[in-house]
């Protein structure tokens, strides 16, 4: 007697472990049917909507920032044509930190005796890390807050064309340097 039973595809190579947030994905499945002459397509039943999964196994997307998890759910299907055979992968997305930068520029101009407020901005490029801005070196009447705001006064004696103010943004992992350049005006 011969046997005419299908048996189900099963997977030959599966590389889909892990994804970095806001960098392009692929990976490929490969699966082959257990009875010779069938051809086997690949298609997911239920995941992450950055993923696609063509017939033939090929995985890509690119995971967003919302997506980073130690492990999200994948489910992908083989099919012969006979029977289908359905496997839950966890896939992880690693979190990428991107160098925050500056936004804008502080006043760029003070006046001597007259009280100095500005603001430094700066964006972090990842919305689960705060920001801190610090002062690297410039004039001694300027202080800056950890928030970005800049202060001071400036006396008779800091009058001049031209300082140079250098503060670092940082998001604890990655830090920028900018340098502002402002005068002082004199009242005289």
């Amino acid at each position: 007697a011969i046997d005419d039973t299908n048996y189900a595809a099963s997977y030959v190579t599966k590389t889909l472990i892990s994804a970095t947030e806001r960098r392009a994905y692929e990976a490929a499945v490969v699966g082959a049917a257990n009875d010779g002459g069938q051809s086997v397509s690949v298609s997911k039943v239920s995941g992450p909507g950055w993923v696609e999964v063509n017939s033939e196994g090929l995985l890509s997307g690119t995971p967003q920032q919302a997506d980073i998890s130690n492990g999200l759910s994948l489910i992908l299907r083989l099919d012969d044509g006979v029977v289908t055979t359905d496997t839950t992968y966890n896939l992880a997305v690693a979190d990428t930190n991107y160098s925050p930068y500056f936004e804008g520029s502080p006043l760029t101009s003070a006046t001597e005796r007259q009280a100095y407020n500005a603001k430094v901005y700066g964006n972090a490029n990842d919305t689960l890390q705060a920001l801190t801005f610090s002062k690297l070196s410039g004039p001694g009447w300027v202080t800056i807050s950890g928030s970005g705001d800049l202060d001071g006064t400036p006396t008779e004696n800091d009058t001049t064309a031209g300082f140079a103010l250098v503060v670092r943004v940082s998001d604890g992992v990655a830090s920028v340097d900018s340098t502002f350049s402002f005068a002082v005006n004199d009242t005289n």
